[in-house]
């Protein structure tokens, strides 16, 4: 009867195994749809307090079970099969019990009596069908061999299910992400602004003008040794886990489509600069969660604690200290978990999941492009654009200025700021007339931005209208009176301009 009700439950409400004892007196089995578990034991019992004390320890394992799995409560079948009942009083210890958050119910069942086996099997959904070959020596050894088989079968399933592939792109990303830095040290810096948006650092108004790539290359650089050092740590002991689970291919497609989708995070929510492999390793920790959703009690009895764990301690940290683009670490871990979806374990695929699963990333990252092009994005980040226009105006490259301002006259933003840039962009060109209707436009649009007064007053101070040239740059003091350049020039102006026009 012992193994006929283990082969029931493992066949006919599909259990899984948690363990065996050695001697194969002892399973412990977890059902896959509800929050039970069945402990079947093949003991006699002397003397009913031995009972008590085995029944009593039962409840502890169950409830480090519980907090294991991450269960709010779960109930314990726990089945005694036993030769004869204890010598004194047992009926204490059996029946249904509640503690805290484990509910125990506790059969003890003669090996004999197969009548005493009917209100377990209706309690477990079994059917009441007992072969009355089961007592012959043969046929045990032959239903032993049929669960211990499937038991072993099983376990080679989840042992392939980690051992698919052997890990090879994890460490080419781990080697890039290395390599990338010393080039960046080397050629001015891994903390320099400048060095990171030449090597391709994330940057909304260089990725809104154009440049599509940084979508991708700011998940190979880092920013000093500790970022390298913290992420390279994290890709070393994660990556190989998921890409053994996954495959190299879905591994590559699960890593860089994380990426992406925390570049994007991070363009939705943040005006950074920023870079670093963290959004691609939280789609690692999202590939994980979708294995977990997948397998849950596999993942649970494995890792699941862990995993959650580490990712939550890490978003609280992100929270907590400034400087770290928690919507990036966010966005890569949603890619990851629909990435993993997408391409689905080697062994587990179901084409409407992978489909649905297509359909919402298309709509996420489709979203998330359309809202960066959007007016609102836009003037978010005009702060840095107009930034990012002086910097390519001081190194003589107009065009790439141009290209930053063009998403905002593309779309008719009236923006202080980058008409202003527009209006410096023709003054270096030389194109005076078209550089002061530019800079008169900005400051209608944004009276409060001294900028613009600035660049006019050095116009007419080159034109020769000092009068005018030192209107414009005492506005501009006044705006801004702490801005390199503005109280110097308004000083040499206030000396050359005649004494009667003052």
């Amino acid at each position: 009867m012992y193994w006929q009700t283990i082969r029931k439950l493992i066949h006919e409400k599909k259990y899984s195994v948690l363990s065996v004892a050695e001697n194969l007196s002892e399973i412990w089995l977890e059902s896959k749809k509800e929050a039970q578990i069945v402990r079947v034991v093949r003991h006699t019992f002397n003397w009913a307090n031995e009972m008590e004390h085995d029944a009593n320890q039962v409840y502890y394992v169950a409830d480090t079970y519980r907090k294991r799995s991450m269960k709010r409560n779960l109930r314990l079948v726990n089945i005694y099969i036993s030769d004869h009942e204890p010598v004194n009083d047992w009926t204490d210890v059996i029946g249904a019990k509640k503690a805290d958050h484990i509910q125990v119910q506790t059969f003890l069942l003669s090996t004999a009596e197969r009548e005493s086996y009917e209100d377990l099997y209706r309690q477990l959904q079994l059917s009441l069908f007992i072969p009355e070959t089961d007592e012959l020596d043969s046929d045990i050894r032959a239903l032993q061999m049929e669960v211990v088989d499937g038991i072993n079968e099983e376990r080679e399933k989840e042992k392939n299910l980690f051992n698919y592939s052997k890990p090879f792109f994890s460490y080419l990303f781990l080697a890039i992400q290395i390599v990338m830095y010393l080039v960046l040290e080397l050629n001015g810096g891994s903390q320099d602004n400048n060095t990171l948006l030449k090597y391709g650092a994330k940057f909304t108004p260089y990725i809104l003008a154009g440049e599509w790539w940084r979508l991708v290359t700011p998940i190979f650089l880092h920013i000093g040794f500790l970022h390298l050092l913290m992420n390279s740590f994290a890709l070393y002991s994660i990556g190989p886990l998921v890409e053994r689970i996954y495959g190299r291919a879905r591994f590559v497609f699960i890593y860089l489509l994380a990426g992406i989708t925390g570049v994007l995070g991070s363009m939705v929510f943040s005006t950074s600069l920023s870079a670093g492999a963290s959004g691609a390793i939280f789609g690692l920790f999202g590939a994980l969660l979708y294995l977990g959703v997948q397998h849950k009690a596999l993942f649970f009895r494995t890792m699941g604690v862990n995993v959650i764990g580490i990712i939550v301690i890490n978003l609280i940290y992100g929270f907590s200290v400034s400087g770290i683009d928690n919507a990036g670490h966010i966005g890569g871990m949603l890619g990851g978990f629909l990435a993993a979806a997408i391409v689905a374990l080697p062994k587990d695929r179901n084409k409407v999941l992978q489909i649905g699963a297509f359909v919402v990333t298309a709509l996420l990252v489709g979203g998330s492009l359309v809202y960066s092009y959007s007016d609102q994005n836009l003037v978010k980040n005009e702060d840095m654009a107009f930034q990012s226009t002086q910097q390519y105006v001081s190194e003589n490259k107009y065009e790439e200025a141009l290209k930053i301002v063009k998403p905002y006259e593309d779309r008719h933003i009236k923006s202080g700021k980058m008409m202003t840039a527009l209006g410096v962009i023709e003054f270096q060109k030389g194109n005076m007339d078209a550089s002061r209707d530019d800079l008169e436009k900005a400051i209608k649009y944004d009276p409060s931005f001294a900028h613009p007064y600035y660049v006019l007053g050095v116009i007419y101070a080159n034109e020769g209208d000092l009068t005018k040239a030192t209107e414009f740059v005492q506005k501009a003091v006044d705006l801004n009176p702490d801005a390199q350049g503005y109280q110097e020039l308004l000083d040499r102006l206030k000396q050359e301009v005649p004494q009667g026009n003052s």
